[in-house]
């Protein structure tokens, strides 16, 4: 019964975001779905940096971390 009441509220909750802030596309301000970032067509133009890539900056060739985000994150 309370996990039924809380999910009512959260709905209740999104709704009223959504009425006075609208949903809008992070990129080009169109019209997004719930919960999205990005509209389609902006979703099309996004290209993944190629594999292996650092997780921080997306340089090429590093798996992990390029050796320039790996000093920043040690604090060197």
């Amino acid at each position: 019964m309370a996990s039924g009441g809380a999910r009512a509220l959260a709905n209740l909750a999104h709704g009223l975001r959504d009425l006075f802030f609208a949903p809008a596309c992070a990129a080009c301000g169109g019209a997004v779905g719930p919960d999205e970032f990005l509209c389609p067509v902006c979703q099309e133009q996004v290209e993944s940096p190629p594999e292996p890539s650092c997780r921080v900056c997306g340089l090429p060739g590093h798996p992990w971390h390029c050796p320039d985000c790996a000093a920043k994150s040690s604090g060197l």
